[in-house]
């Protein structure tokens, strides 16, 4: 594994990008989402037609998790209504949240809240849709934000290990995915027996 002190500024800002875009894949894949591919290869992403189709092919670091097929339902009825649903949406704030989260748990000395930016927007634009009330939108948000902690520290070392993997291939694929976590949480499971 990759310690933090032995990085420089460069190397450590790479690997930080490498631990978020980690996090958001083993979020989404413990949330039942596919996720075709996750990559930090500007020219991968730029010509890949599933981030095209996705408008995310401008070539920043992505994880190309698939939840329109559930989302979409809930957007068009504009609230949710079954347990369910909530439980979805829930889990799919945790995949969002977990990058920046990760980021700030690698390295909080300089981790820059602004970065979360568009991950925070992307949970705020979808709150403003099904919540009908601030008050609940701020309640459910705090709930995604404590749920993403305690997700983020259960499922640390595989976080680390897909960002490892992920650093130096650069693109890792559907296929190739849960094998990596399985892996990862296998070493996590080897060090608390060790312990």
């Amino acid at each position: 594994m990759i310690k933090l002190a032995s990085l420089d500024v460069e190397r450590r800002e790479r690997f930080k990008t490498c631990v978020h875009e980690a996090a958001h894949t083993v979020a989404a894949r413990k949330n039942g989402l596919p996720v075709k591919w996750v990559s930090i290869d500007p020219d991968f992403i730029r010509n890949d037609p599933i981030a095209a189709d996705a408008g995310c092919n401008a070539g920043d670091p992505v994880c190309m998790a698939i939840a329109s097929h559930v989302l979409g339902p809930i957007i068009a009825q504009r609230r949710l209504i079954t347990k369910a649903e909530k439980e979805f949406v829930l889990g799919f704030g945790v995949q969002v949240l977990a990058g920046p989260i990760a980021e700030e748990v690698f390295d909080p000395a300089t981790y820059d809240i602004r970065t979360a930016g568009g991950d925070r927007e992307q949970i705020g634009s979808l709150l403003a849709i099904v919540l009908r009330s601030e008050g609940e939108r701020k309640k459910f948000f705090n709930m995604i934000r404590r749920e993403t902690g305690r997700f983020v520290a259960a499922h640390w070392i595989e976080i680390m290990f897909v960002a490892w993997h992920l650093q130096a291939r650069r693109t890792i694929h559907e296929a190739e995915i849960d094998g990596l976590i399985a892996e990862g949480r296998a070493r996590a499971e080897d060090m608390k027996e060790a312990a």
